[in-house]
């Protein structure tokens, strides 16, 4: 038998307030000239949700790491995109917030289906 969740004015009411958070956010998105390659990271995956997209993106725009080994510039990868975002700091910390958040549901989900 199903157990029934009871929901209050008060959590739906929450839930709004997260939404219209969410929705505020994902409204500063837009890329500009003035944004450091942390912020457009975090920004192409906010508006993608793919770390290898944003990988193909910042390689077609030139954006290169440097091999820790060799010291020689190189094509960023998925890894590289999920440690900025993990790790880099943005000047939106809310942005910042709801980029981690979301890498890591898609991690732990990931992890729950294929380990």
């Amino acid at each position: 038998m199903a157990r029934s969740k009871v929901i209050t004015v008060e959590m739906a009411e929450q839930q709004i307030q997260n939404w219209e958070l969410i929705r505020d956010i994902l409204l500063r998105i837009a890329e500009t000239d003035e944004d450091d390659g942390n912020t457009r990271i975090i920004k192409k995956y906010l508006k993608y949700g793919s770390v290898a997209t944003v990988a193909t993106e910042m390689n077609n725009e030139g954006y290169r790491t440097i091999n820790e080994f060799t010291g020689q510039p190189r094509r960023l990868s998925s890894t590289n995109i999920s440690e900025v975002i993990r790790d880099g700091e943005i000047a939106d910390k809310e942005m910042q917030a709801l980029a981690r958040m979301i890498l890591d549901d898609h991690t732990e989900f990931i992890n729950r289906s294929f380990n």
